[in-house]
């Protein structure tokens, strides 16, 4: 981020969005227009379509504010999402007032460097005008979609881009050979800020107009664009952070995209990829812009953000690693759960998986390799732990597997590859006009069916779907090879999402959310099996080896009690809130041999796993599960409880 309030940033910016070109005069009139009009499930879509964690624009109402509304119980969010909705359709008529229009369709202006040089404005827009264009464009995109056909991948096209890598990867392998043919890529500069208003006036009030009062009164007069203390006009093109201004751009160079005759016509909203015989190529090219610029070879090339060629994709990876490296230098010097968590959430995989599933990188072996080894050193510098093999393979099992979910890039390299091809093929196909065949897939294939043991492919082509059988694999042989009982069990009971919910909770002191860097320490160590004490003998006379069981265990162990009584609570509150009675110590109970029951009861039949009580009524077979599934998660001995005589 830059400092907002340097003069040289904000000319800059002010540079970025140039004044009307056009006159003004030539634009419809949409005063006969019938406007769209939307419902409240289409408001309520919208609403639950916005990322989370999105952020607030100029009026402070964040998108989470209007799904929190929504998601009350009752009746209570009706009568807010049926006024909601009304507003809506007044803002999409056209009926904003003039005087505000600026302030409405205005935002808050952020500038990043970019790496190349120069500033990168991000665009924070107020969120009733976004949700107004969610709801409005949802009407016609069907239409534009079908207009933009398998040309234009950049609005409605789930998978579009990694599509669009997969084609330009096929198209060169099938005419790397060929003399006389070219590919160019075409990036338009400063795009959006820069086509012309006038000209999407018009296409949208011919081919939408039901679209087109909203469409008006947010681009008829400049709006404002708030950075620091400093306020800049935007007056030209679309609206960054604007839903509506990626369609708006695609409705533009639409027509451009259907006028190139290359074999290749790939277009990602202002990226375009053309590619055949040079004559044809350079034809279209004159027809987009007067001059040809310089662009890489096929070894360098880069698509969309994700590699084609080969040294592209050695370079890319070796990006990658060297961002790993600088990430964890700065992870290191803060508190380990703080780190842990974006280490795991952000920082690791998910930076890598775009181009994992866009690029063959599991014929890299030795960079992935690489990679998953500064990953798994960073994570036992963090977290003050020592990894083995085995400890590897099941910190890369998803959380629900008992994992940690950081995954081994040599593995999401082919199953990511496998799943993107699969759910893009189609696409491809359209794009290229012949059916589609990767020369890469079937050497994936083959990875795939050595990783996961498996004889049939997935029946659909989601990542997980992929991933899950390899993950499988790696658990049953982890179980299989453990060399005690005792590490069996352990890797069986953390199987579940309850209990691995605990990895994915945001790291917060004021919710009791964060741990201590001990108990960080301790409670990855107990999940994954690894040294965390030197072997000694605890005060109650017990042997403690060096993976330090024993003290869930302990007869002495401070707190035992305490913690049994909380979870006895926590059931009861649970039980409270589905309207089901019940008594913690109930009095008159009695038992023929004088034993003392457990702390609270459900029923006449008692289960003999950490003194659950059960009943076979219907609510109690739905209640209990849970109930045993909490009391499952203390640190407790079991222990046998018999079935009680009487039950008042």
């Amino acid at each position: 981020m830059v400092d907002p309030g340097d003069p040289a940033v904000v000319d800059e910016l002010r540079k970025k969005h140039p004044p009307r070109s056009n006159a003004v005069s030539s634009i419809p009139v949409p005063s006969s227009e019938s406007p769209v009009v939307c419902r409240v499930s289409s408001v309520s879509k919208a609403i639950q379509s916005f990322p989370s964690g999105s952020a607030a624009g100029p009026d402070r109402v964040t998108p989470q504010i209007l799904k929190d509304l929504i998601s009350q119980r009752g009746e209570a969010s009706q009568p807010f999402l049926s006024s909601l909705t009304s507003f809506i359709n007044i803002v999409l008529a056209g009926k904003v007032p003039v005087l505000i229009r600026p302030f409405v369709c205005g935002t808050n202006l952020f500038a990043v460097s970019k790496k190349t040089g120069g500033v990168r404005p991000i665009a924070a827009r107020n969120v009733f005008r976004r949700l107004a264009s969610k709801c409005g464009g949802r009407a016609y995109s069907t239409a534009r979609k079908e207009s933009y056909g398998a040309r234009q991948l950049g609005y409605g096209t789930p998978r579009g881009a990694e599509a669009a890598v997969h084609a330009t990867r096929m198209y060169l392998h099938d005419n790397i050979e060929s003399s006389g043919k070219v590919i160019l890529k075409i990036d338009f500069k400063n795009a959006f800020n820069s086509i012309s208003r006038n000209k999407f006036f018009s296409l949208i009030h011919e081919r939408y107009p039901g679209l087109y009062p909203y469409t008006h009164a947010a681009y008829d007069s400049a709006s404002h664009l708030f950075i620091g203390d400093s306020a800049l006009s935007s007056d030209e093109g679309g609206q960054q952070g604007d839903p509506e201004a990626p369609p708006i751009f695609c409705d533009t160079v639409n027509e451009i995209t259907h006028e190139v005759e290359s074999e290749l016509n790939l277009w990602y909203l202002d990226d375009s990829n053309l590619g055949g015989d040079y004559a044809i190529v350079l034809r279209d090219f004159r027809m987009i812009i007067s001059e040809v610029p310089k662009t890489p070879g096929i070894d360098n090339l880069i698509i969309l953000g994700a590699p084609v060629g080969n040294l592209a994709i050695s370079n890319a990876l070796s990006d990658k690693i060297a961002d790993l490296e600088r990430m964890f230098l700065r992870l290191k010097n803060i508190e380990a759960h703080h780190a842990f968590f974006p280490l795991k959430s952000s920082f690791s995989i998910p930076k890598l998986l775009y181009i994992l599933r866009s690029s063959p990188c599991f014929n890299y072996p030795e960079l992935l390799a690489k990679y998953d080894d500064i990953l798994y050193s960073s994570l036992e510098s963090i977290c003050n732990i020592r990894l083995d093999t085995d400890a590897r393979k099941q910190t890369s099992l998803p959380a629900a597997l008992g994992g940690l979910g950081l995954g081994y890039a040599s593995v999401l390299a082919v199953c990511g590859y496998l799943s993107s091809v699969g759910s893009s093929s189609r696409l491809c196909s359209e794009i290229l006009n012949k059916p589609f065949s990767d020369h890469l897939y079937e050497g994936a294939l083959s990875q795939w069916y050595e990783l996961s043991g498996s004889t049939t492919i997935p029946e659909n082509n989601f990542q997980k779907s992929w991933s899950d059988p390899v993950y499988r694999t790696r658990l049953n042989n982890l179980i299989t090879d453990a060399p005690d009982d005792k590490s069996r069990i352990r890797l069986k009971s953390f199987e579940g999402k309850l209990q691995s919910a605990w990895l994915t909770a945001l790291p917060s002191s004021s919710l009791g959310l964060k741990l201590s860097n001990i108990h960080l320490r301790i409670s990855l160590a107990l999940r994954l099996g690894v040294p965390i004490c030197e072997p000694y003998v605890c005060r109650c006379g017990e042997h403690v080896d060096l993976f330090g069981g024993h003290g869930l265990s302990c007869r002495r162990s401070a707190g035992r009690l305490q913690r049994h009584s909380m979870i006895n609570d926590v059931v009861k509150r649970a039980l409270g809130s589905s309207n089901i009675p019940s008594v913690l110590e109930p009095p008159g109970m009695s038992t023929a041999d004088q034993k003392r029951p457990e702390s609270w009861c459900l029923g006449r039949e008692v289960s003999h796993s950490y003194g659950m009580p059960l009943l076979s009524t219907p609510w109690h077979q739905a209640v209990c599960p849970l109930a045993l599934h909490l009391i499952s998660l203390l640190p407790l001995k079991p222990k046998t409880v018999k079935p009680l005589n009487t039950l008042t």
